[in-house]
């Protein structure tokens, strides 16, 4: 049992305006605005999965999922997150698509959750004898609360504010009564979410109990705590002490990275920052070349094979999101872009309607047997195949949060005037004290690209700063303004600053010299080094030939059916097995010059159809020579290949010297991203080693 809180009956303990603690702050919902690739990207998520295929196919999901009974036990059959998560996204994607099908659409299904609150204020879909006792519960209700405030900071609507108020008094309400009613372990875990609502409140209202029960949620659930343990212990040897990051659920964990600075964000409280600083520096060791937590399911050692949920990726940007606006730190936003740019479109099809569950960097088998998962609810069939309803269905329904999220957080305001913290093809609008109304376009193909143009609209002559992020992989920045250079600090690492008057028709244009980097895998006894090749955000990848596979076999395990409730009346999730095209080629050794990657590789743009939605198909490609290694082949068998290790040492190689082309990550479902190396000098075979 918890003590008892209680929301405040007069205004006593409101503030007229809230107080926050962040460096940079938010621009108001629909300020920012996707264009070119990223506009057409969204929209194939918005008006794809997210409308037709979630209404016609998945009607639960869409609209009278929310509804739905959970009884006591098997929750995942009717996991009402699933609702709130796709709340979350379809309002975002609304409010930066106000044109799309989906925009026309919102309101619909808004009302129906608005009309579902119960007089007491529960706003949930689990039958009441159930109520209060999963963290599903909690959760669920918590996301559905920040889903509807994100829509009222567009409409002002009050009735969708008292809706949340009301909702969250009778959460906190149940925080407060006996165990045998309420169990108070749902507030623990994924359940700490109830800290996002609660800030979003805060936010909303200035009541500053909202502020205080996120506050009371922290102390009794965060691990903030652990966190800042680790920090202090001088005796752990990190290489064989369990860190409080690692064997924990991947998807929670990245959430509970930032849950403690949400917290700083509202209390003011630099202990909670500096915890989610520490656990983010300790969760790099975890974190895959695509940007991503690794873990099936759970948390361990990074490896080639090692595999990451789709859900992940999106918790994690989202996470350092929020550590970027916060600290002002590059290093979140350069964390950003790599996960969003490589782990999230690698892990859906061309086409946006399907993904993988489950995906590993190097991979050139995704199927119901190429990664044994741990959840033993699928049956022990594998998550790497692509699907429009996996069991359970989060990483669908989770994934059309991710664009809105970065567009969000493109453009932040600072002091009196602008930072722009990610870059991508975008248009922004907002009002600045003293310069009033300021357009800003960002014209680029960012990341296919290593230029980004802003043009400013303003109405008159008017004087503020716009600050740039220079990320910490480019090796320098310049800046040209309407034609001519201009001297910029502009380190790496740094937000650049460029204060002036500014007139409409300003073009100010930012280059980027981004050099080809190498990440090692290290060799050890049996398996030989592989070396991973990233150019600015973009991880490129040796492509496999794909052959995509309808799979109609049951999404809970070998020869079972489908559920009901996953699919709709009458219909089946459509499913692919990929595997490689016969006679594909992947297994390169890479030619190249340690000291001088850049003499290794060329640069070039890949013909295009111009009609292939954004990551279908690669626009540009580094070009690279190789030689194929002899023994390494797939693992396995030939009606069931497995992704091998990195080769066995020694290598054999052919004696042919051949050309390949390697791409962006995000444009692959197969691929090999950790290849082997043979010295550009010497022409010899490096590092023989270990069995991943």
């Amino acid at each position: 049992m918890h003590d008892s809180i209680l929301i405040s009956d007069n205004r006593i303990n409101h503030l007229s305006v809230p107080k926050l603690f962040s460096h940079f702050q938010l621009l108001s919902q629909g300020s920012a605005i996707p264009e070119g690739w990223l506009k057409e990207y969204a929209l194939a998520i918005a008006d794809g999965w997210s409308l037709m295929h979630a209404r016609d196919r998945i009607p639960e999901v869409y609209s009278t999922y929310w509804n739905r009974i959970v009884p006591p036990n098997g929750y995942w059959d009717g996991a009402p997150d699933y609702a709130a998560y796709f709340g979350d996204g379809m309002i975002r994607l609304a409010n930066i698509l106000p044109e799309s099908k989906l925009a026309e659409e919102v309101d619909e299904w808004l009302y129906q959750v608005l009309a579902s609150q119960e007089e007491d204020g529960y706003l949930g879909a689990v039958d009441p004898p159930a109520r209060w006792h999963q963290w599903i519960d909690v959760f669920s209700q918590s996301l559905m609360i920040e889903a509807l405030l994100c829509k009222y900071e567009t409409t002002r609507d009050k009735h969708i504010l008292a809706v949340c108020e009301k909702s969250a008094s009778r959460i906190i309400e149940a925080f407060g009564q006996p165990e045998e009613e309420v169990t108070g372990t749902i507030f623990s875990g994924h359940g700490v979410i109830t800290v996002r609502a609660m800030r979003a409140l805060y936010k909303a209202t200035g009541n500053c109990d909202f502020r205080d029960f996120a506050v009371e949620i922290m102390r009794r659930y965060g691990k903030q705590e652990e966190y800042l343990r680790w920090c202090m212990c001088e005796t752990a040897d990190p290489n064989t002490t369990h860190d409080p990051v690692s064997k924990n659920h991947s998807v929670t964990e990245a959430e509970n990275i930032g849950f403690p600075a949400i917290t700083y964000e509202i209390s003011g409280d630099e202990r909670m920052l500096q915890a989610s600083i520490i656990a983010w520096e300790i969760a790099q060791k975890y974190q895959m070349v695509d940007g991503q937590l690794n873990g099936n399911e759970f948390i361990c050692k990074c490896r080639p094979r090692s595999i990451g949920e789709h859900c992940t990726s999106v918790e994690w940007a989202i996470t350092n999101e929020e550590l970027s606006r916060l600290t002002g730190d590059v290093r979140y936003a350069d964390a950003v872009e790599t996960c969003v740019f490589n782990a999230y479109p690698g892990s859906k099809s061309p086409d946006t309607l399907t993904l993988a569950y489950m995906h590993s960097v190097n991979e050139i088998v995704a199927s119901e047997w190429s990664h044994p998962h741990y959840d033993d609810h699928d049956g022990e069939v594998s998550k790497g195949y692509f699907s429009t309803a996996h069991n359970p269905l989060c990483c669908n329904v989770i994934s059309p949060r991710q664009i809105p999220y970065y567009v969000e957080n493109m453009v932040y305001r600072h002091g009196d005037g602008l930072a722009v913290a990610l870059y991508g093809p975008a248009r922004i609008a907002t009002e600045i004290a003293g310069a009033g109304l300021v357009k800003l376009v960002m014209d680029t193909q960012y990341p296919f690209e290593d230029d980004v143009r802003f043009v400013i609209d303003v109405d008159g002559d008017v004087e503020f700063p716009i600050e740039f992020r220079i990320p910490n992989w480019c090796s320098s920045a310049s800046f040209e303004l309407n034609g001519n250079p201009m001297e910029v600090d502009a380190n790496p690492g740094t937000y650049a600053v460029v204060r002036r008057k500014w007139q409409s028709g300003d073009v100010l244009r930012l280059h980027f010299e981004m050099p080809i980097r190498l990440k090692t895998f290290p060799a050890t006894i049996v398996r030989v080094e592989g070396v991973a090749v990233t150019r600015g955000p973009l991880v490129f990848v040796m492509p496999v030939a794909e052959d995509w596979r309808e799979y109609e076999i049951g999404m809970v395990g070998p020869g079972k059916p489908p559920k009901p409730w996953m699919v709709g009346p009458g219909k089946a999730p459509k499913s692919f097995k990929v595997i490689p095209r016969e006679n594909a080629a992947w297994n390169y050794a890479l030619i190249i010059d340690r000291d001088d990657p850049e003499s290794s590789f060329k640069m070039k743009t890949l013909p295009s159809d111009g009609l292939s939605i954004p990551w279908q198909k690669p626009t540009i490609g580094m070009e690279v020579n190789a030689r194929r290694v002899l023994n390494w082949g797939a693992e396995g068998s030939k009606e069931h290949p497995m992704t091998p290790g990195l080769p066995i040492a020694p290598m054999r190689l052919s004696e042919e010297t051949e050309s390949v082309t390697l791409v962006p990550y995000g444009c692959s479902r197969l691929r090999m991203s950790y290849l082997p190396v043979i010295c550009a000098l010497e022409d010899c075979c490096l590092c023989p080693r270990d069995d991943r």
